[in-house]
């Protein structure tokens, strides 16, 4: 399984002809694969991540509709060393 291609969501043809269980099963392989080929902060970044989506979608809340907190705290980071900048 670890040679075949990773799924485009976009294709259904691709999703429907697997379950959803194998489906599911090979991204937690990929996933579990990945984690442990990518840099440690990196793979700590895709964990927080999973981990906020799981927990908003428990709230009902639609991917479409979630923010990621990293581009938000960017977000404000910009905006605090904008202000910085015009106090000098």
């Amino acid at each position: 399984m670890a040679d075949e291609q990773p799924y485009n969501l976009m294709n259904s043809d691709a999703y429907f002809t697997q379950s959803v269980e194998a489906f599911m099963d090979t991204i937690v392989e990929q996933l579990d694969t990945k984690l442990g080929q990518w840099e440690p902060e990196i793979a700590d970044q895709v964990r927080r991540f999973i981990w906020e989506i799981i927990q908003l979608a428990d709230q009902g809340i639609p991917v479409e509709l979630m923010r990621s907190r990293a581009v938000e705290q960017e977000v404000l980071n910009l905006l605090d060393e904008s202000d910085e900048s015009e106090t000098w």
